[in-house]
């Protein structure tokens, strides 16, 4: 059917909202455009459309001016609903504020409209897993208007259930979600556990699985592996290596003083390898990979990002020190993120590292966040809006870090505390 956009605007908007109204109506009317005579557009004046206006319940706001040296303030509108033709689907904007945002918004809303339910995402839980509505806060918040997103407990081999989500459900029956996420169990999942993910794959269901493999003391800055990390989809040709990747060429500086900073190889910035475009849509130039660990792939995998062709290994004993010089022999590309499907029609995502979805990466490095987007969108059968969302997450290329977010990463007391630059 029909959708329905009105419009409402106050006479008289001081020039910087005139100037936003204008940039409304022109993406309005490319919208009309596309729409082939499924969209209609309603200018309405708030003045003699009171009663509209109440029955949308929107809100008048107060546009703030400077004029001759005093603050001026002005009650109006400058809203919009969205509807379908007998109006029991609607959504409104009381105060279009973010032009930027606006397409995105609209997009949205008209396919929330549109759309009988939303895409559903399951985050496993249970057994130490990164957190829904913890460490993935951010992509929580970012994706929350699109997917339908729930934890699920997953019982661990030794039957000792981690308690910090009470949110997750025992509710085995996987079948029900679009795109399964696995992030750094502490443990092997129970027998049942374990046969509920392989049947759901078989089925054609959809994994990201991130792991850890080691693990860095926070005190001592001391590494050591995880017994049985990484391992969740060997019996699928993919495995996460024990070791920490590091690349001589692409990675992110960091502070080690107020005034020095040095380049930072286990920081390393992950080139899309030249075949990821065919594989899935909307994929970044780039992301932020810390502390990853290599993937041992069979040829069944595709790679999706890899170091340069300057990166390395290192395993054993190892010095996370910003100033301890990395071995420059044996280098070559390394693969960080890979993509396989399945016979029945799904899609395995694995990294070697939990910690590029974490807020303190994802938040600032919105490469990081839009590759959540892009594999979301591919994977869990989103509604076309990845590509518009990762838009407005995007300023500039590679601009990482907003000057007010400072201390990201804290190496423990051997180490001075380092930021992204």
């Amino acid at each position: 059917g029909k959708i329905i956009i009105e419009v409402f605007a106050s006479d008289n908007l001081p020039p910087l909202y005139a100037a936003s109204y204008t940039e409304i109506k022109n993406l309005l009317v490319d919208y009309r455009s596309a729409a082939a005579g499924n969209l209609e557009i309603r200018y309405l004046d708030p003045k003699v459309n009171g009663e509209r206006i109440s029955t949308l319940d929107i809100q008048p706001v107060q546009f703030n001016t400077v004029g001759e040296d005093q603050l001026q303030i002005q009650q109006g509108y400058l809203a919009l609903a969205i509807m379908n033709e007998d109006e029991s689907k609607k959504e409104k904007i009381d105060y279009i504020q973010n032009i930027n945002d606006l397409e995105y918004q609209i997009t949205s809303f008209i396919s929330k409209i549109k759309s009988a339910a939303k895409p559903s995402v399951g985050f496993a839980s249970g057994n130490g897993e990164k957190g829904l509505f913890t460490e993935y806060a951010y992509i929580q918040q970012i994706l929350a208007s699109e997917y339908d997103m729930k934890t699920v407990y997953l019982k661990p081999a030794s039957g000792t259930a981690d308690a910090k989500d009470e949110t997750a459900t025992s509710d085995l029956n996987l079948a029900q979600y679009n795109l399964l996420v696995i992030s750094a169990p502490d443990e092997n999942y129970d027998e049942a556990s374990l046969k509920q993910i392989n049947d759901y794959i078989k089925a054609g269901g959809n994994v990201i699985y991130l792991d850890d493999t080691l693990v860095i003391d926070p005190t001592t800055a001391a590494i050591s592996p995880i017994q049985n990390a990484g391992k969740l989809l060997s019996s699928y040709g993919a495995t996460i290596n024990a070791d920490m990747v590091y690349d001589l060429q692409n990675n992110l500086p960091v502070s080690v003083t107020e005034t020095v900073r040095t380049p930072y190889p286990f920081f390393v910035f992950a080139e899309k390898d030249v075949n990821a475009k065919d594989t899935i849509q909307f994929l970044p130039e780039g992301l932020v990979a810390p502390w990853a660990a290599s993937l041992n792939l069979d040829s069944n995998w595709q790679w999706l990002y890899t170091t340069s062709q300057a990166g390395g290994k290192q395993t054993g004993a190892i010095d996370i020190n910003p100033q301890t010089s990395r071995p420059n022999q044996n280098l070559g590309y390394v693969p960080l993120v890979a993509l396989r499907k399945t016979d029945n029609g799904g899609t395995l995502v694995i990294a070697g590292s939990s910690l590029i979805f974490e807020d303190r990466f994802a938040g600032p490095i919105q490469e990081n966040a839009v590759l959540a987007l892009a594999l979301f969108e591919n994977m869990a059968k989103g509604r076309g809006l990845s590509e518009i969302k990762a838009k407005n997450l995007m300023g500039s290329q590679f601009t990482y870090v907003d000057p007010k977010i400072k201390q990201i990463v804290n190496y423990g007391a051997p180490i001075s505390t380092a930021v992204l630059l």
